[in-house]
């Protein structure tokens, strides 16, 4: 009876490490997109680069967006934000929707 609980909790924990690396690599996939369609944005590299040293455990990767983000804020002063507009635009990112987390909105009138 033992060895059978302790096969379901080994099952079950199995699962969540698996939903663990899909949401991984989903979010990955998500700022890899973002970061292709707003490359100078400071704002987004700084994210990312956390995202890399505390989800993914990378800090290489954390490193270079870090150093890519402050070339650009030494390039660009603080016009780097998402849409190359400070503040204009924000970046939502919604959980549970593989592939469609993802959503930019204006807060311009």
């Amino acid at each position: 009876k033992e060895s059978a609980q302790l096969d379901a909790l080994l099952r079950d924990l199995l699962k969540v490490l698996e939903t663990n690396d899909k949401a991984l690599a989903c979010a990955k996939r998500e700022y890899q997109m973002l970061l292709e369609k707003y490359p100078t944005s400071t704002e987004l590299h700084h994210s990312y680069a956390s995202f890399c040293d505390s989800a993914l455990n990378n800090s290489r990767d954390a490193e270079k967006h870090r150093t890519e983000a402050r070339s650009l804020e030494g390039d660009h002063g603080d016009d780097n934000a998402i849409g190359g507009k400070k503040d204009s635009e924000s970046v939502v990112f919604q959980e549970g929707q593989e592939g469609t987390g993802t959503s930019v909105t204006s807060s311009e009138s």
